[in-house]
């Protein structure tokens, strides 16, 4: 594992590389259905017109709540909380016998340099468990064993 600080950087600036590109998935996606929206014209089969442009609407709705969850998450990132190197807390990197974690936003499996990091959530079952622990410290979280092997 390359120098902790910087690993957590390039992790931090991953993540959020991540992130502005689903942000700007959504925002095309909503642009795109608004678009169609308001090129619909009202046809001879007006219930049919009625039952698209409602369908539109739900998924309008659909991609605002991710883009509220996005802004969300985007939010936290930047302003993660200096980790202690003492306990897991938000904003840790834990390295284990098995995966590295970083706990911040909900992301799964990313690849940093080379290297795998679970990213998740400080919400998640898994982050739950190893909240507060210390290095040499052992959990089972679905009959899986992890080691807490440093905390950076």
């Amino acid at each position: 594992m390359m120098n902790c600080s910087k690993l957590k950087k390039r992790i931090n600036q991953r993540c959020g590389e991540i992130l502005q590109h689903k942000l700007l998935n959504i925002n095309n996606e909503l642009k795109h259905l608004s678009q169609a929206i308001a090129d619909d014209t009202k046809s001879s089969a007006g219930d049919k017109y009625e039952t698209a442009r409602e369908m539109a609407n739900i998924e309008i709705n659909k991609l605002q709540s991710q883009l509220s969850s996005m802004n969300k998450a985007i939010n936290m990132l930047n302003t993660l909380p200096v980790a202690s190197k003492n306990k897991v807390a938000v904003g840790s990197l834990i390295k284990t016998d098995s995966v590295n974690i970083f706990l911040s936003v909900s992301l799964g499996q990313i690849d940093v340099n080379g290297e795998q990091i679970l990213v998740i959530s400080p919400m998640a079952p898994l982050a739950q468990i190893l909240l507060g622990k210390k290095e040499n410290d052992r959990v089972s979280f679905n009959d899986k064993a992890y080691h807490v092997l440093a905390l950076c």
